[in-house]
């Protein structure tokens, strides 16, 4: 008997260890997310933060989502060192930054291509795509296999089902031609996530080995994704360091940067370094 009960339990381990294979789930995660390396409190001006991209060593480039403004935010000082308006205000959700191009995404789905910011060369150009402010779109990265945008949904896909309320759709805008694809790139589902309700407010691609990082608030949590959108790993996040998790973003030697907006109190920006390297 002892002999069957212990073949039973290697059987359950092994099938356990080929599911956890077969999806890619990870168990620990590339990040501490409870211990930051460093935190910033924001200016009133990124009180309303909404996204962040990398621009160099010292300074991230930051949007809020009443203005269209791109904001230089200089890490050393912890202070705005440049300005920049691009367009009418307006809710602006997320940027990333493509070569010398910042893309910033509104809510309604339109994007603004931002050429040569911050320099005498300064060209801006608009995309609308059948995104609307239904679907809210509040989540944008470069895919650079692929040169596009993902854009992810907040709320309703573009064409709704019977599932709508139990997932999100995240859609490829190509960069190659300016064309929207309009079946989702992937679905990710609030039960993948270890988050009651999704809710992603924004997502940035890790560039040490690919993987996607989609926050989500209300409530909080990070999802880990790999190129294609399958599940590697979910963490929630706590409301005492992330109070609004709006932006993240990261440095070429993989160090992650999440930015919160605030509420009461002053907007967080926090830097983790990776637990390995």
């Amino acid at each position: 008997m002892k002999k069957n009960y212990s073949l039973l339990i290697i059987i359950v381990l092994l099938l356990i260890s080929a599911c956890n294979s077969q999806t890619g789930t990870q168990q620990t995660s590339e990040y501490s997310f409870k211990n930051p390396d460093r935190i910033w409190f924001l200016p009133k001006k990124l009180r309303e933060i909404s996204g962040i991209t990398w621009l160099n060593d010292t300074t991230l480039i930051c949007i809020q989502d009443e203005k269209a403004n791109l904001y230089k935010f200089n890490l050393a000082t912890n202070e705005i060192s440049d300005k920049f308006d691009f367009g009418k205000d307006g809710d602006y959700e997320a940027i990333t930054k493509v070569n010398e191009t910042i893309y910033a995404l509104r809510s309604n789905g339109n994007l603004h291509a931002i050429y040569n910011a911050f320099s005498s060369e300064i060209n801006i150009e608009k995309f609308k795509t059948p995104l609307t402010k239904e679907n809210d779109t509040e989540s944008l990265c470069f895919l650079a296999a692929q040169n596009a945008l993902l854009i992810g949904c907040k709320n309703l896909p573009l064409q709704p089902d019977n599932r709508t309320e139990l997932r999100r759709a995240f859609y490829i805008y190509s960069l190659t031609d300016s064309v929207f694809i309009e079946e989702p790139y992937f679905w990710l589902s609030a039960a993948a996530t270890n988050c009651a309700k999704f809710s992603p407010t924004d997502m940035a691609v890790n560039p040490k080995n690919g993987n996607i990082y989609v926050l989500s608030s209300s409530p909080n949590c990070v999802t880990v994704l790999n190129t294609i959108g399958e599940v590697i790993y979910a963490e929630m996040l706590t409301h005492k360091n992330f109070v609004v998790p709006e932006g993240i973003c990261f440095s070429p030697n993989g160090t992650l940067y999440i930015a919160s907006e605030g509420k009461k109190q002053e907007a967080t920006l926090l830097e983790f370094k990776m637990n390995y390297e």
